[in-house]
């Protein structure tokens, strides 16, 4: 049982700094958020500031589901008890969920990289 609470601890600390993380991602976005049309993108470093914001705002609200996710997974596999399914459907929802965090976290990287490639402020 004492795994199980050290393994809650892990997860719902996690869940906190993705939690912060993803409220500083939004932020740069600012808040709220201009849903004006898209007019003015005479350059290259136009299309870079208007693609990194729609990133930050795809990889906050994605942190934010996996956070929830987490918690969620951690739930199920905690109060598993004897269920193994539920044991088995919680471990399925963390990893899911981890994964989730990779393929966004490699997003925002893949858009930095191609944005300091594209050059421009």
């Amino acid at each position: 049982m004492n795994k199980l609470k050290s393994l809650y601890l892990k997860v719902a600390g996690a869940t906190g700094l993705l939690a912060l993380s993803a409220s500083n991602v939004l932020a740069q976005a600012g808040y709220p958020l201009d849903v004006t049309p898209v007019t003015g993108i005479n350059t290259a470093s136009d299309l870079k500031t208007k693609v990194s914001e729609v990133t930050n705002v795809f990889v906050g609200f994605v942190a934010l589901v996996a956070a929830a996710m987490l918690v969620y997974g951690a739930y199920l596999y905690i109060t598993a008890g004897a269920n193994e399914d539920n044991a088995k459907k919680g471990k399925t929802v963390i990893v899911y969920a981890i994964i989730g965090i990779l393929v966004a976290a490699l997003v925002y990287v893949i858009v930095n990289v191609a944005g300091g490639l594209i050059g421009g402020a």
